[in-house]
C-alpha cells in the first residue's frame, strides 16, 4: 500500500521529515519498504478524455445475479454468519456501534493503534481493512472484518479470538 506523505500531513499533525515518518512507522510495525518522490503528471492533462455514460444494462453473460437467484440459500448462510459475528464482538468488548451488517465495523479511535491492529492481525492470519481520514474524523478510526457467505463460524470465532489478542495487546479493549 502507497500513502502520500503530504496527505499523511494533511489529516495527522506531526513535524517529522519523511524519512523520520518512515522510520516511525517502521518501528510500530508498519514495514516501509522504500521512499519515493512523485512528480506531477508529465504533460499535464493533454490527451485525457472525459466520457458520459448514457445507458447501462446487463451483460448477456453475466452470471452474477444467476448465482444470487440459484443459490438463495448464500443470502441466508452470510445473514446467519454475520448474526453470529456481531453477537460474539460484542460478548468479547468490541465497540461495534449499531450495525447489522456484514462488513463490521471494530472501533479504534486511534491512527496509530489501527496501523498496528492492522499489521498484527495480518501476522496472526486475519486480513482486516483499515478505516483512517480522511475516511474518517481522527477520533473515529476503525478497521473492518468482512464477511462472506462462505465463511463458518469456527472461521469466525478464530478471527474474534486473534483480534481480542490484538486489541487487548494495544490496549483498544480491557480484560
Amino acid at each position: 500500500m502507497e500513502i502520500s506523505y503530504k496527505w499523511l500531513k494533511e489529516y495527522v499533525d506531526f513535524d517529522l521529515t519523511p524519512q523520520e515518518t518512515a522510520d516511525a512507522l517502521t518501528s510500530c510495525g508498519l514495514e516501509v519498504d522504500a521512499l519515493e518522490e512523485v512528480q506531477t503528471i508529465r504533460g499535464g492533462l493533454k490527451g485525457l478524455y472525459v466520457g458520459k455514460v448514457l445507458t447501462c444494462e446487463l451483460h448477456p453473460n453475466s452470471d452474477h445475479l444467476h448465482i444470487i437467484q440459484n443459490e438463495p440459500q448464500r443470502i441466508d448462510d452470510l445473514w446467519k454468519v454475520t448474526r453470529y459475528a456481531l453477537r460474539r464482538f460484542k460478548e468479547e468488548g468490541f465497540e461495534i456501534g449499531e450495525t447489522q451488517s456484514p462488513i463490521i465495523p471494530l472501533y479504534v479511535h486511534d491512527v496509530e493503534k489501527t496501523f498496528v491492529a492492522t499489521a498484527k492481525a495480518f501476522e496472526y492470519g486475519v486480513f482486516i481493512n483499515p478505516v483512517i481520514p480522511p475516511a474518517c474524523a481522527p477520533q473515529d478510526t476503525l478497521v473492518r472484518f468482512a464477511l462472506m457467505a462462505t465463511h463458518t463460524e469456527e472461521q469466525v470465532e478464530r478471527g474474534v479470538q486473534i483480534l481480542k489478542r490484538v486489541f487487548r495487546e494495544l490496549d483498544i479493549i480491557k480484560d
